[in-house]
């Protein structure tokens, strides 16, 4: 069984010196950088992988109701999974 904790990038080395697994992330995590700071990022992740990604879709993105931009909706689908792929992400966490 692997033990992971969720939190942000300036948690990873305090997780990894107390024996957590891996790091769960918001989404936002990497939604805010870029594919270059990802790939530094992704470099420096052996110490403690990331595995999981929560809080998918962000509160503004509706994704029910008439109000729904399908477009949108799709482009940060893409751009996320993309981002997380990136990282080494294996499962994403809707809430």
């Amino acid at each position: 069984m692997k033990i992971g904790c969720c939190g942000g990038l300036d948690e990873r080395g305090m997780l990894a010196e107390n024996g957590f697994d891996y790091i769960e992330c918001p989404v936002r995590v990497p939604m805010a950088k870029t594919e270059k700071e990802l790939q530094k990022i992704a470099e420096n992740a052996e110490n403690l992988p990331f595995y999981a990604f929560n809080s998918f879709i962000p509160g503004e993105l509706k994704i029910t109701g008439r109000e729904v931009d399908f477009e949108a909706l799709t482009d940060y689908v893409e751009e996320a999974c993309s981002k997380i792929e990136m990282l080494g992400g294996e499962v994403i966490v809707f809430g």
